[in-house]
């Protein structure tokens, strides 16, 4: 959240303890392009090096993906 975001986008989990099993977070283009990517959990990832338009944000937690859209302007 937020999205659409401009400046930062925040990550958060509604079981807190799942940010332990994290192995990757990242940020693709809408061409599945990977413009961001950390192998440790992450509370905000700041948006003002990416251009504007639509983004996915992918979390790896233990043995799944979580993959969101986000909008930035």
């Amino acid at each position: 959240y937020p999205n659409p975001a401009t400046d930062i986008v925040n990550l958060s989990f509604s079981n807190e303890g799942q940010k332990t099993f994290v192995k990757k977070v990242s940020l693709s283009n809408s061409l599945g392009k990977v413009v961001y990517q950390t192998n440790t959990f992450v509370n905000k990832i700041d948006l003002n090096q990416f251009s504007s338009g639509i983004y996915f944000i992918s979390v790896d937690v233990a043995n799944q993906s979580i993959t969101q859209k986000i909008i930035i302007h």
